[in-house]
């Protein structure tokens, strides 16, 4: 009989806890900013960074920011970056050593 109290003692605890968890925390601002956070920038082996996408993809970013900057630009305001973090980083790493 023992046994069976702690078991739903437990579940009542695991239970309330999930409860709480889910009010607390599921919409909070953090949570929505973890995975941005998250993220990390991996360098290629000859520390090239290069697009992974577009019509630019395997050209280096460099390359294309003195060539066609109205492209960078363009991305910059129509692309959501934060799912390419390599092109965002040396983007960012441009123009703000431009400034």
């Amino acid at each position: 009989m023992r046994i069976i109290m702690i078991f739903f003692i437990k579940m009542f605890q695991y239970f309330l806890g999930a409860i709480f968890w889910k009010i607390f925390n599921w919409n909070s601002p953090k949570r929505e900013n973890y995975s941005k956070r998250k993220r990390t920038i991996s360098l290629p082996k000859d520390g090239i960074i290069r697009f992974s996408f577009g019509k630019y993809r395997g050209q280096p970013v460099k390359k294309i920011w003195n060539s066609n900057r109205q492209y960078i630009d363009w991305l910059r305001e129509n692309v959501d970056m934060t799912k390419y973090p390599n092109e965002e980083f040396m983007i960012e790493l441009l123009f703000n050593a431009e400034a």
